[in-house]
């Protein structure tokens, strides 16, 4: 089965952050998926003004398909995620399962 990784993105993400892990992953093999917090899956503008389509919303991710979650960096990217319940309950319930969460540079904040 294949590994599947989201990677959250949020207005103000980092974008070297989000597409050279995308990019590394997907080399590797494994299935990832942009996920942004809002519905309709407009692009999101990244910290340097780069807008990228994502690839899911929030309301289409399940625990069932996901075995990673990352969470790039960009400062204000980072207060984005952090200022959504729906992410940090998301991110609890892949603890709680013990699933991995990664966070990069300023995410961990």
């Amino acid at each position: 089965m294949t590994k599947q990784a989201l990677v959250f993105m949020a207005p103000g993400f980092e974008e070297m952050e989000l597409t050279i892990t995308v990019d590394v992953l997907r080399r590797a093999g494994i299935e990832v998926h942009t996920v942004t917090l809002a519905s309709d899956k407009a692009p999101v503008k990244g910290s340097r003004g780069i807008c990228i389509l994502p690839d899911l919303s929030i309301d289409e991710i399940s625990l069932e398909n996901c075995d990673i979650a990352i969470l790039p960096g960009g400062i204000e990217g980072t207060r984005n995620l952090g200022a959504s319940t729906r992410v940090i309950g998301f991110l609890q319930k892949m603890h709680a399962a013990g699933k991995k969460v990664a966070a990069i540079c300023a995410a961990p904040a």
